[in-house]
């Protein structure tokens, strides 16, 4: 695969995993943390950041790993999908309404909550009907 579609669908799956589990995950830590003068401890706030940071990295590792050879398996083609396709989700319903209206300050749950689960979902069927139509036009045909 071209380097330079896997420098970019390796940042990109790092941008959207990030978000997404820094937003869910990492919100639900600091809530559910205690308080220390009205601000959560600083370990608190390291683990909140530090996890989804991790979490994005291998992400991106996964996906830089897998883009320099094409696989033929069900299960790669499935989880590529998933994670590229969740990743464009992710970031336009994410990042679109605040580009479209900076002012409404519930834009990114339309990311968070809708395109990016929807969009990684879609990912995961589309992975595997791509498969599907490799596997079904590179399987040698019987000579009768």
């Amino acid at each position: 695969m071209n380097m330079s579609l896997r420098i970019f669908l390796s940042f990109l799956a790092f941008v959207a995993v990030y978000y997404f589990i820094f937003w869910t995950l990492g919100s639900l830590i600091v809530v559910a943390s205690p308080l220390k003068n009205g601000e959560p401890l600083p370990m608190i706030r390291f683990i909140a950041k530090g996890v989804p940071l991790l979490i994005a990295a291998l992400a991106a590792y996964f996906v830089w790993k897998k883009t320099l050879h094409a696989s033929k398996g069900l299960g790669t083609h499935v989880v590529m999908g998933g994670l590229i396709t969740g990743s464009i989700g992710f970031i336009g319903g994410f990042f679109g309404p605040m580009i479209v209206d900076p002012s409404a300050n519930q834009g990114p749950l339309l990311g968070i909550l809708i395109t990016g689960p929807a969009g990684f979902l879609l990912g995961l069927i589309l992975g595997a009907v791509v498969w599907k139509y490799k596997s079904r036009n590179s399987a040698p045909e019987s000579g009768s």
